[in-house]
């Protein structure tokens, strides 16, 4: 990725601020130690299995690929449910591919910290980040809409929209703090965001994984020299793998 793309949600500086699982990794590189992420605080699901095997379609990625994709990439075992809500609304984020699938998840798991994390540690506390996602004449009094989800999701109008969209009502926007509470919302609304933002942006649909990254957070990785970009590859390279996709990866 080389621009910043032109986005479909609202953007924020702190929208996509990422985890480094690597010490060091490269396009090609493999990644390895634990994650921190400064930027989000954890969700609570335990950890659980399944059972693995596949042939690389969509239908026949199991929980235990998904949790084998995120340990290979350098993260503890996410739980069997967060694995399991991806695999039920896959179609919420329009995935109709294991390769789309696979960059997905590659994605989210740089963005979450391996499905770590899922709401701004700054603004953990409910009270550090009053004022700063602001909207008048959309938020609901008492509510603050920073960012939550595996990727996060920031901005009044932009819970609105998923709200909409997903449930058909404005439940995220009267209650945000379910995005970062319950897993499935976690899940889905972090597939809308793939939907409303990625699926569609030039490249995707043909397995450029570095269109992902642009479209996702181009504006501070793609062009800047950035090495963030090489690292979320490495991760993709872990996950197409474990999914047992055959095509090859295309960092472009």
């Amino acid at each position: 990725p080389s621009t910043a793309a032109s986005n479909s949600v609202r953007d924020d500086p702190g929208y996509t601020v990422s985890s480094d699982p690597t010490s060091s990794a490269s396009a090609s590189g493999s990644a390895s130690s634990s994650a921190e992420s400064p930027a989000y605080s954890s969700s609570n699901p335990s950890s659980g299995g399944g059972s693995g095997g596949g042939s690389g379609d969509l239908s026949s990625i199991t929980v235990a690929e998904i949790q084998k994709a995120v340990t290979d990439s350098g993260y503890p075992e996410p739980s069997s449910e967060v694995c399991q809500a991806f695999i039920d609304q896959w179609s919420k984020g329009d995935i109709s591919s294991a390769q789309e699938a696979a960059m997905l998840i590659a994605e989210l798991i740089w963005e979450s910290g391996g499905f770590q994390y899922v709401s701004e540690i700054a603004c953990s506390d409910g009270k550090s980040c009053a004022g700063s996602y602001a909207t008048p004449g959309t938020d609901v009094s008492g509510k603050s809409y920073y960012g939550r989800g595996y990727i996060q999701l920031s901005w009044a109008d932009n819970y609105k929209a998923a709200s909409e969209d997903l449930f058909g009502d404005d439940r995220l926007l009267t209650d945000p703090d379910q995005v970062a509470t319950d897993v499935k919302t976690a899940v889905a609304v972090s597939l809308w965001y793939w939907k409303a933002r990625v699926h569609n942006a030039p490249g995707v649909s043909e397995g450029k994984f570095g269109a992902a990254t642009k479209a996702i957070n181009g504006g501070l990785e793609c062009g800047t020299g950035s090495p963030t970009p090489a690292k979320r590859f490495a991760i993709y390279e872990k996950v197409l793998k474990a999914f047992n996709v055959q095509a090859t990866p295309d960092s472009s």
